[in-house]
């Protein structure tokens, strides 16, 4: 996997992002309505995700909001609404 959003996904994005991200870690496509879990995710994954996303992103992602959120397009959302743009 390349790590680069699907076509119609904004590389620039938070989703963008979060998914491209994802999508390496797990070494598969993933989508905004995925679990994070239902996904094969654990505690490793969620440092490594976070780790990821830390070097793509304007801070730092939290291991447990990660592992925490209902899918990974909620996780965006929540984000957003602390100001970080999507």
């Amino acid at each position: 996997m390349s790590g680069v959003p699907e076509p119609g996904r904004a590389a620039g994005t938070v989703l963008g992002h979060l998914l491209a991200a994802a999508s390496e870690v797990f070494e598969r496509p993933v989508g905004p309505a995925d679990n994070f879990f239902d996904l094969g995710g654990d505690s490793v994954m969620a440092v490594e995700l976070s780790l990821r996303l830390a070097e793509r992103l304007p801070f730092e992602p939290d291991v447990l909001e990660i592992a925490s959120s209902e899918d990974l397009g909620t996780l965006a959302s929540r984000w957003a609404e602390t100001g970080v743009p999507t």
